[in-house]
């Protein structure tokens, strides 16, 4: 999931195509995701679970701040990982609610509703 992040952030499309298959690689836009990840200013990712894989596959969940149009904001997922061939594909994932009352997932030790959700 690093390893995604940082080519997000510095808008290698080659490496995050090679790293996916399944549904996530069907409809994929190269072009659009090139032009959005070259558009954002990318401000951290923190990995909230990462368990130990069972046999080929696993999860991750995280939560990515982006700027986008000088707004704040975010992608929060359980990303689902395929291993195949000794190598791990990002296959799908999905977004999970959030409780605007909770801690803020970025670690800042402030309620998510007066950190990162204030957008």
């Amino acid at each position: 999931m690093r390893s995604r992040y940082t080519a997000y952030s510095q808008t290698d499309i080659n490496y995050i195509m090679k790293t996916m298959c399944g549904k996530a690689a069907e409809n994929y836009d190269v072009d659009n995701a090139r032009a959005w990840a070259s558009s954002v200013k990318w401000l951290g990712l923190t990995i909230i679970d990462a368990p130990i894989a069972s046999g080929n596959s696993g999860t991750v969940t995280f939560f990515a701040r982006f700027c986008d149009a000088g707004i704040n904001q975010y992608i929060y997922e359980k990303s689902n990982f395929e291993k195949i061939n000794g190598v791990w594909f990002y296959v799908d994932g999905v977004a999970p609610k959030i409780n605007r009352n909770e801690d803020c997932l970025c670690g800042s030790g402030r309620k998510f509703k007066r950190c990162c959700d204030m957008n």
